[in-house]
């Protein structure tokens, strides 16, 4: 597969209003993605032991992963986790999107389903949640 292509993205920081354009654009990409490379569900690499939440190196290094290198690295964060999901929803029809809560100085992205409701994909791939957060604990 080789090396992924590695833009440098640097925002002023790394607030909601950032948040509320790069997100969508994750999306796409692993959209097209997905549609480049179909691949099993993200869920279904979790049953198989072959995807896990990890954080990664706050305040240092922010990567946005696309599918196919989440599963390369075995490991992804919340970001990319839930744009995956929101993409591979969209796929299927529905209007998933996904969404960023913040406490204090770190964010956390989770995704809004087509009726409503919350799904939280790092929290089923292993990351614990506060009580807190709308869909923690």
């Amino acid at each position: 597969m080789g090396k992924p292509w590695s833009p440098i993205l640097i925002p002023h920081r790394l607030t909601g209003p950032v948040l509320d354009v790069l997100l969508p654009a994750q999306t796409q990409l692993a959209l097209l993605d997905l549609a480049e490379q179909p691949l099993p569900s993200l869920y279904e690499f979790r049953r198989a032991g072959r995807l896990r939440y990890r954080a990664d190196n706050l305040g240092v290094k922010e990567e946005w992963l696309v599918p196919r290198w989440m599963v390369q690295r075995g490991v992804a964060d919340c970001k990319s986790l839930a744009c995956w999901r929101a993409a591979e929803l969209r796929r299927a029809g529905e209007m998933a999107v996904p969404v960023h809560v913040q406490d204090g100085d770190i964010f956390h992205v989770a995704v809004r389903r087509g009726n409503g409701s919350l799904e939280d994909p790092s929290a089923l791939l292993g990351m614990p949640l506060p009580n807190r957060w709308p869909w923690g604990g």
